[in-house]
């Protein structure tokens, strides 16, 4: 499919422009004073994830559940388009596109470390590098990218289609996408400032994916090839991942994203079932035992804060993922929204939530389980790797141990680094998209648009890599994340309103609707 260029539409000068010289402005302040950065970082990070935990931990259940009513609810059949308009992409690029958006090379590496992390430091006061902690080891990796962590995405990508598509609103920002809550304050200073809020607290979530995944893939990098891994090589890392992303992004929606997100896909089956081959057995049972512990233990994972005994994980791990998925949540919304034209609101909620859910088991249950495996056997003490040399060394030990070990860091590497740029020049695109004041379904950002937000998405990561550690990564996440919290709340008062507004008591009215809203987005045209 041939890119339609867009032509001539105006960008929002203040949201572009403010949240430009905010990200810039941040980025290098943490560049030019890393070490008085970091003991900001690590003193906010303690007071939001405590103060906030049990916003974050209600939030994501509440929109689960809104979301199963809106899917098995009569507006379910709601069409994200015309009648007769067909889907733009197959359901396998579809499906592609909405994985490798939504998760990056992070879920690689989480697969792994996040199991390590788990072992030592369990929940529900189970002892450390226990025979219960190993069971435990791989149940939580599961249940933060879930399906209640695919709720956080699902939700802003089902309001926001309906706004594009069935009410005809040609803006993708959030404060549009408000206004059914907040009415004619959406169109003022208080639609900016969520504007603005949803583009930093996404810059923020994209700034964590590169944080933790350049240093990994420059570990792997160095152990494969036998080369100094340190500052330089993770910069030369970022340089070339930059570079990839900057070029996809440029081709757009049609030639560069989709193209890559197929191609990743096959890279990354090929990657798991190497894996997998290396210890078949055990994956399988204790895939089938960590599903049998989270089902088990849904509610209790959902809802807990440890108030009493103050142990902290709650705060360190679920708080963090949800603020995560939060400063993600609207540029997926808007991604999928735009990758959805011509599938019904069922649909897009079920097979999204299913495929996101069941991929990102697919990862924990094959690398996780292999990982514990190898911990267990005795083969390799990761606790001991992750104490001596940090997080992004126990990647290329556990590679390590595969036949062909070399080739496979090799391998990982090359699919992190795709894995990654699929979702970063999604994200640049989205930036992009979200910076004009009016932009249909057809048209594409300009190129200088998504090559400006490329170099500034860089220019972060450069910022936290120099600060180091998992404190600032998450920090980004969760100080961003907390006022989308807000937004996402808005939406779901917008989608109740609309659905009551647009709707009689029969589907019907759905066919009357779409015209009158067609008839409008002429008028505001013309």
């Amino acid at each position: 499919m041939k890119e339609e260029r867009n032509s001539g539409r105006p960008i929002d000068k203040l949201i572009f422009g403010l949240v430009a010289v905010i990200v810039l402005g941040l980025a290098l302040f943490v560049i030019s004073d890393p070490e008085r950065s970091e003991g900001i970082i690590n003193t906010l990070f303690q007071s939001l994830t405590h103060g906030f935990d049990w916003l974050f931990q209600v939030l994501a259940l509440v929109m689960m559940i809104f979301l199963i009513w809106l899917g098995l609810s009569r507006y379910g059949k709601i069409k994200f388009g015309k009648d007769d308009e067909e889907p733009e992409f197959s359901k396998f690029s579809w499906t592609a596109m909405l994985f490798t958006a939504g998760v990056g090379a992070s879920l690689m590496y989480w697969a792994m470390v996040e199991t390590i992390h788990y072992f030592q430091g369990p929940p529900f006061g189970i002892e450390g590098g226990t025979m219960a902690a190993a069971e435990w080891a791989t149940v939580y990796g599961m249940f933060h990218w879930g399906i209640s962590a695919w709720a956080f995405y699902l939700l802003p990508g089902v309001v926001v289609a309906y706004s594009y598509y069935v009410k005809r609103e040609p803006v993708l920002q959030a404060s549009v996408i408000c206004r059914g809550a907040i009415g004619e304050y959406a169109d003022g200073v208080i639609g900016k400032i969520i504007d603005a809020v949803v583009m930093l607290a996404f810059i923020g979530g994209t700034g964590t994916t590169l944080g933790v995944a350049v240093p990994m893939i420059a570990r792997t990098l160095s152990e494969a090839l036998n080369i100094t891994y340190g500052l330089p090589l993770q910069i030369g890392v970022l340089v070339f991942w930059i570079a990839l992303f900057t070029v996809s992004a440029y081709f757009g929606l049609y030639k560069g994203i989709k193209n890559l997100a197929n191609f990743n896909l096959y890279l990354v089956f090929f990657f798991l079932f190497v894996v997998f081959i290396g210890a078949p057995m055990f994956i399988l049972s204790n895939t089938v035992n960590t599903i049998g512990l989270q089902l088990s233990n849904f509610i209790r994972m959902s809802l807990w804060t440890d108030p009493v005994a103050e142990g902290g994980f709650p705060q360190a791990w679920t708080v963090f993922y949800w603020a995560w998925w939060a400063a993600y949540s609207i540029y997926m919304g808007i991604f999928i929204a735009r990758i959805s034209k011509g599938r019904t609101m069922r649909e897009m909620i079920f097979h999204v939530g299913a495929f996101g859910t069941l991929g990102c088991w697919v990862f924990f249950a094959t690398l996780g389980s292999y990982t514990i495996d190898i911990q267990m056997s005795g083969a390799i003490d990761l606790t001991q790797v992750l104490a001596a040399e940090g997080a992004e060394a126990i990647v290329p030990a556990i590679l390590g141990t595969l036949p062909f070990g070399t080739g496979m860091m090799l391998l990982f590497v090359i699919v992190a680094l795709v894995f990654s740029a699929t979702t970063l020049d999604s994200s640049a695109y989205t930036l992009a998209s979200m910076t004009y004041k009016k932009i249909y379904a057809h048209e594409q950002p300009h190129r200088w648009n998504r090559f400006f937000w490329s170099l500034v998405l860089g220019l972060l990561s450069i910022g936290l890599m120099m600060v180091g550690g998992l404190e600032p990564v998450q920090l980004s996440s969760v100080l961003l994340g907390l006022p989308v919290v807000i937004v996402l709340i808005l939406f779901m008062i917008s989608m109740v309103r609309w659905l009551k507004e647009d709707f009689d008591h029969v589907l019907g009215s759905y066919k009357d609707s779409l015209v009158t809203a067609d008839d409008k987005a002429m008028d505001r045209d013309n």
